[in-house]
């Protein structure tokens, strides 16, 4: 069991809550202190969200160089490029079973590396207050520059995290959310 998470300092991520279908739930600015903490265990830090979600909520959107090498703190976003993931929002964390999902634009394929490619971050389920935001790297990932022991807790957790290229077949077909594009 995972121990309890404490608070820590509120964090100034730029975050934009849309839903869906457009309708705008916060200004386009950073997340008040209500809105969003990094909290933290012995061994990990996440984000936490204090105000209930709905489903289908974008609730992050990020735009930084297109990279051509992956990192322990890079999400892939394409068939073949990265975006630098080393600010607060590096504490996505993984789950098996996530409550997040990473909107990968098919237009990042046409970037060259320096130009700034994009990702939107969005609930697929609600997420009630108090709960650690997650997303699924198996769905972003094909080979992880650093795999690590998953401690999600899930019961469909995969124990190892390492990218989508070393899942099963069954697997690959169970993914929630559904993978990226360009891993299909």
């Amino acid at each position: 069991k995972k121990p309890t998470m404490k608070e820590t300092e509120p964090i100034n991520l730029k975050c934009f809550h849309y839903s869906i279908h457009g309708k705008k739930h916060l200004s386009n600015s950073s997340v008040e202190i209500q809105d969003v903490k990094i909290s933290e265990t012995e061994t990990e830090k996440g984000l936490v969200v204090l105000n209930d979600l709905k489903k289908d909520e974008i609730i992050y959107i990020y735009s930084n160089p297109l990279l051509d090498k992956p990192t322990k703190y890079t999400l892939q976003i394409s068939s073949n490029g990265h975006i630098d993931a080393a600010t607060d929002w590096k504490y996505f964390n993984h789950s098996c079973e996530a409550n997040c999902e990473v909107v990968v634009p098919e237009s990042n394929e046409k970037l060259n590396y320096g130009e700034y490619a994009s990702l939107i971050i969005r609930t697929i389920k609600p997420i009630p207050a108090g709960s650690q935001l997650s997303i699924n790297y198996f769905c972003t990932e094909y080979d992880m520059a650093t795999p690590f022991p998953c401690g999600c807790g899930a019961p469909t957790c995969k124990k190892t995290i390492q990218g989508y290229k070393y899942l099963t077949v069954e697997d690959k077909a169970s993914l929630v959310p559904k993978p990226a594009y360009y891993l299909k």
